[in-house]
């Protein structure tokens, strides 16, 4: 409130009377001081503290206009309220003493004191006038304190704002001296330490001329400069390959022409950007021109910012023509109303998007996915046309097709011939009367079924790649229960399968090998009408190994034959046919007897053909030679 009265004029501040706090314990000099200004013009309203503690309480509870303070006022120094660089807020304050004494006026004026006056007469008739004189010079000193400090505050901004830009600034006056510059000029070249400084010579021009490509040139466009009122911008190139924009402006207050302010920008980064985006634009328009595939992009509205070269093509029509169209101007309604659904879907979920399209008489590929321009969400893709490839797909599959019932006639005569050698086998051997001569027929006729088998399961099966084991394995072990005229009373048979499939190579061994073991089983094990039962598992080992367990609780095998080196033509095909699958044979007689045969599927070889058995040769015994 102080400073807003301060402001006013003298005549309006009268109609408010002078709040005036007088600290004084004598009634007489107080009661003198009041009749001053009651007999004056000045309106005055006092509050009288008789001790300095008083004193500062009226102070701090209601701050008056002026204060009046005598210097031996009980309860400590005077002095002591008194403030050398008082803030807003405090109030000038005038020391009353009761005798001159210089000393002790120059302490209290360095104290803070507006006015140090000697108790008199005279003093306290004239003491209207001097507290008019000293708030007159406390709002003085307030203006030019509220002055200094928007100076100072003024050049604090400036100097922030010289030091936060990213341009190098520097101001030199007519006379050539620096007026001010910022640390960001002093890298930007650089200058030496100690060669620049506020208030000094301007010579820092003569620093740099040896980073400018052209320092002659520079030198003369600085010294036409500093006596011009234009602005001028220019670019200048240094040798270490930086680029700066400089500009040039006068600095002027008033019509007095200051000096010049020079600004410098290193704009070689921003030039190399926009360099690289020249190029990378133009590498992406080559893109669009010669893209083999449609590419395109979409803004939130649905409609066609940027498209390939190739959509003339498609469309008939100039691309200045596609830009900026909807997609029910560009394609039939039917598919245009598709596209939109899939594109809306894309904007709304930001997932990506495959479909297959059909647009006249093409199908394309599209794939569809969702991009950020400048903060939006737009759409691009691209299209690729696959109309050759599903005409090949079609012819394809319709080869395969051929193929597959080739080969399914294939696998369907070749059961055939081996039922008619099967059938052959059977006749002849009913027709011969040695039973030695039978049996080995007989035996030949089920190996015969059990590869005949292999090609009627990939006859009846959509894969004739590879034979299902399961199926096989029952079909097989039935067929030769009936072919030995085994009653399933007499020998049960119990099975434990995995679901395990082979190929052909392998799976016709593996079927003769089946057969052997189970017909060895079914013709030594259970002699005399004995009973018993007939196991077989198949399992994959840990490591992936193919096991096949055949076993019977019969009458076992021999304990002093070596099943390995026996001469029997059945257990000899075992072995040569584990060999063959590169396997291994283990037998066990606890509890009857049991054949383990494990081997591993082997990765079929380039242009193997898919023959089941390779040739196997066994040495004649001389009973039959």
């Amino acid at each position: 409130m102080l400073f807003d009265r301060m402001k006013q004029p003298e005549e309006s501040r009268r109609e408010t009377p002078i709040r005036i706090l007088l600290g004084e314990n004598d009634p007489a000099n107080a009661e003198s001081i009041q009749r001053s200004f009651r007999k004056s013009e000045t309106r005055a309203e006092f509050e009288i503290a008789g001790s300095l503690r008083e004193f500062r309480d009226l102070a701090a509870a209601r701050p008056p206009d002026i204060a009046l303070l005598d210097e031996n006022l009980p309860g400590g120094n005077a002095l002591e309220v008194l403030c050398p660089a008082p803030e807003d807020g405090a109030f000038p304050i005038v020391i009353i003493a009761e005798s001159g004494d210089e000393r002790a006026a120059v302490s209290a004026l360095k104290a803070g004191a507006m006015d140090y006056i000697v108790f008199s007469p005279a003093v306290f008739a004239a003491m209207p006038f001097v507290v008019n004189r000293v708030l007159r010079e406390w709002r003085l000193w307030l203006e030019r304190k509220r002055s200094l400090d928007a100076l100072a505050e003024s050049e604090a901004s400036l100097q922030a704002i010289l030091q936060s830009t990213a341009d190098g600034i520097v101001a030199i006056s007519r006379d050539n001296r620096i007026l001010y510059y910022n640390e960001r000029f002093v890298e930007m070249w650089p200058i030496p330490p100690g060669e620049i400084a506020a208030g000094g010579p301007a010579d820092v021009f003569r620093c740099v001329m040896d980073y400018v490509v052209d320092p002659e040139e520079f030198m003369k466009k600085i010294a036409a400069l500093e006596v011009s009122l234009e602005e001028e911008f220019e670019t200048i190139h240094l040798k270490d390959g930086r680029v700066f924009d400089r500009v040039s402006r006068p600095l002027l207050e008033g019509r007095n022409h200051l000096g010049r302010v020079w600004s410098f920008s290193d704009v070689g980064e921003q030039i190399r950007t926009e360099a690289a985006l020249r190029d990378s634009e133009e590498t992406f328009r080559q893109f669009l021109i010669n893209s083999p595939i449609y590419v395109f992009f979409k803004d939130e509205e649905n409609r066609a910012i940027r498209l390939s070269k190739n959509f003339e093509t498609m469309l008939g029509r100039p691309i200045e023509e596609l830009l900026g169209k909807e997609m029910a101007e560009l394609f039939p309604v039917e598919r245009a109303g598709t596209m939109t659904e899939d594109d809306l879907q894309i904007l709304k979920t930001g997932q990506k998007v495959e479909v297959d399209e059909e647009i006249g008489d093409r199908h394309y590929a599209t794939i569809k996915f969702p991009i950020r321009i400048e903060g939006r969400r737009n759409l691009a893709g691209f299209m690729i046309d696959i109309t050759d490839r599903k005409l090949m797909e079609k012819n394809l599959r319709a080869s395969l097709r051929e193929k597959e019932v080739l080969l399914q006639e294939i696998h369907h005569r070749v059961k055939n011939n081996m039922q008619v050698i099967s059938s052959l086998f059977s006749i002849q051997a009913r027709q011969v009367e040695n039973q030695e001569c039978r049996e080995i027929l007989r035996e030949g006729q089920a190996r015969i079924r059990s590869m005949s088998l292999v090609h009627e399961k990939l006859y009846q099966s959509r894969d004739f790649s590879k034979i299902d084991l399961p199926g096989y394995i029952k079909s097989l072990a039935v067929h030769l229960f009936q072919a030995q005229l085994v009653d399933p009373d007499q020998v049960r048979m119990e099975t434990d399968f995995e679901d395990i499939a082979l190929d052909i190579n392998t799976a016709v061994p593996f079927g003769l090998i089946l057969n052997e073991l189970i017909s060895n089983a079914l013709k030594h094990g259970f002699p005399k009408g004995r009973k018993g039962i007939l196991k077989i598992r198949l399992r994959r080992g840990a490591g992936g190994e193919v096991i096949l367990r055949v076993a019977d609780d019969g009458v076992g095998f021999q304990g002093n034959l070596d099943f390995r080196n026996a001469e029997s033509f059945g257990l000899k095909i075992i072995n040569l046919l584990v060999k063959q699958l590169d396997g291994v044979i283990d037998l066990d007689r606890t509890g009857g007897t049991a054949f383990i045969v494990t081997f591993r599927e082997p990765k079929p070889e380039k242009n193997e053909p898919l023959s089941g058995l390779r040739a196997m040769s066994f040495p004649v015994p001389e009973s039959r030679k």
